[in-house]
């Protein structure tokens, strides 16, 4: 889920103004945001933004340092080898009533070859089985096989004892709808 976060946050920031620091020849942009703004981001509604949703958001966000380990780029041409952290600082602070966070982002995150844009798959009133089923798909077609291969059969399986036959029919239903 934290990838998932991630990829939403490098969408919000790119409505965001940033400034430019340097790290060598790397270029790092600068954003600065209340975190009650991402949330909004995030959930496309209207509603007033409640501590629970703030703090599962801040959660992230101080979860972005294990996530850190992960996110290493790595270049290598026949003149050099480069390894360099996406996210190399991040700070919450507590201004007045709201929390602001100042992250610092890989540059080349936002000018990658080949962009990509994270669809509306994960809504955030999805329930249960309908964010397994989801989240299954996105693992199958994230693999590197070249063949992609689907176990409805197993996921349905795992649901079948689980419900009422019309929680099993909307289930299929659902896999039709997204696949």
């Amino acid at each position: 889920m934290t990838f998932i976060h991630f990829l939403k946050l490098l969408q919000f920031t790119l409505n965001l103004t940033s400034t430019v620091n340097w790290l060598g020849n790397s270029g790092f942009r600068k954003y600065v945001f209340e975190i009650r703004d991402f949330v909004n981001f995030e959930r496309s509604s209207d509603k007033p933004v409640n501590n629970y949703q703030l703090t599962n958001v801040h959660k992230f966000l101080q979860d972005l340092e294990t996530l850190q380990q992960e996110l290493i780029l790595r270049t290598f041409t026949d003149k050099e080898f480069r390894r360099i952290a996406a996210i190399p600082k991040m700070s919450d602070k507590k201004v007045e009533r709201t929390w602001v966070t100042r992250i610092w982002i890989y540059q080349e995150l936002f000018v990658y070859q080949y962009p990509f844009q994270l669809p509306n798959l994960f809504p955030p009133d999805l329930s249960g089985y309908k964010f397994d089923m989801r989240f299954e798909i996105l693992k199958v077609f994230c693999s590197v096989n070249l063949e992609k291969e689907l176990k409805i059969d197993e996921f349905l399986q795992f649901y079948r004892g689980r419900g009422r036959n019309g929680d099993f029919t909307n289930i299929k239903r659902e896999f039709l709808f997204v696949i």
